[in-house]
């Protein structure tokens, strides 16, 4: 008897052990889909800024009230708008603030992914850092005074249709990055 009682203190151990093994393996195997859900659901987020920061960016249209408060935020007089060129400059400067913020924030979201997921998160991003610093030097030429008519800076400085050419990149960007994040989300 006392034979079997060993038995089945050993079987039971075993059996609690197993359990116990399965039980934590399942839980490490859910907090990782729930890190890695959270990690894409803030990086997919981060995205989406960063696409609707280049929006602003490349909105055609100036209100006057921006070009004050852009005027007064870099120390001119708000009434000075009538010099174009200054106001462009400071009125973008301003848009382009949002874009770096936005990008700031993007990258922190970068940095996790690539600590979970590798160097593919990088990989997915490529596209729309690319269109970022492309809108940026054309940004930059048309505020320099070298963007002339309807030449491609000009076109992608300004949004003037809903879904020009740069905006279809943009958003193809950014279903790199959403197609990339589709296996995290489950």
């Amino acid at each position: 008897m006392d034979n079997i009682s060993k038995i089945i203190s050993s079987l039971s151990a075993i059996i609690l052990t197993g359990v116990a093994l399965y039980g934590l393996r399942e839980w490490k195997r859910q907090l990782k889909g729930k890190t890695d859900y959270e990690i894409a659901r803030r990086y997919l987020k981060a995205a989406l800024q960063m696409r609707d920061a280049i929006k602003f960016v490349r909105n055609p249209f100036i209100w006057m009230s921006e070009m004050q408060a852009a005027l007064k935020e870099h120390g001119f007089d708000s009434d000075e708008h009538e010099n174009t060129k200054k106001t462009n400059r400071v009125v973008y400067s301003s848009r382009w603030k949002k874009v770096q913020e936005a990008r700031t924030n993007l990258e922190a979201e970068l940095l996790e992914a690539e600590v979970s997921w590798g160097a593919a998160a990088i990989d997915a991003q490529k596209n729309l850092d690319n269109l970022t610093k492309e809108l940026f030097a054309a940004l930059q030429l048309f505020l320099d005074g070298d963007v002339k008519g309807n030449n491609t800076e000009y076109k992608l400085i300004y949004a003037v249709v809903t879904e020009d050419e740069f905006s279809v990149k943009i958003d193809a960007a950014i279903e790199e990055i959403r197609n990339f994040l589709k296996p995290h989300f489950k």
